[in-house]
């Protein structure tokens, strides 16, 4: 993947200057992205630990 500067169109590097200001949105996003990564992957892995438990058959 290639990293390519933000060109003046994209909204976004205004955002990115203003963090750098002490902005503490982009982290409260950053955090709420990661967590919803980790609900997704903890919920998967609970599925498939509870396939496996049962046999590997899914609960209806």
């Amino acid at each position: 993947m290639q990293s390519r500067r933000p060109s003046a169109r994209e909204p976004w590097h205004s955002l990115c200057g203003r963090a750098a200001a002490g902005d503490g949105a982009h982290r409260e996003r950053a955090a709420q992205r990661e967590y919803a990564v980790y609900w997704e992957r903890s919920t998967a892995l609970s599925a498939a630990v509870g396939a496996y438990a049962h046999g590997g058959q899914r609960e209806p």
